[in-house]
């Protein structure tokens, strides 16, 4: 199943963690798919479940990819732009933000190396 999802270019939207541990859909953080799907290809777009109920943040799922699943910095960045491509909004709209996104990774990336 998962080579029809990378042919057809289909994004899986996730909230990973700690969600879907805390609901029973995967036993820990580590096992959740996310690292295996990223690796095959497919787009993810990572998201809050309910931030409220389950005490969680956006930034946080993120940290948690780089914590448990061996996420790299650039691996998040990336996973943040197949969330901007994955989302309903109009294309110049996407490209703008995109713009933005890359613009402030690379501030980012500036600030931290010197």
């Amino acid at each position: 199943m998962l080579a029809a999802v990378v042919g057809w270019c289909i994004g899986s939207q996730f909230a990973p963690v700690p969600t879907t541990s805390r609901t029973g859909v995967v036993s820990s953080v580590a096992a959740h798919p996310a690292r295996t799907y990223f690796d095959r290809g497919i787009p993810l777009s990572i998201n809050t479940d309910d931030p409220k109920l389950f005490n969680t943040s956006l930034a946080e799922k993120y940290l948690a990819l780089e914590t448990h699943l061996g996420f790299t910095r650039e691996d998040t960045h990336r996973l943040i732009e197949q969330g901007v491509l994955s989302s309903w909004l109009p294309g110049a709209r996407k490209a703008d933000l995109l713009d933005q996104m890359r613009s402030a990774f690379k501030m980012t990336h500036e600030a931290c190396t010197g």
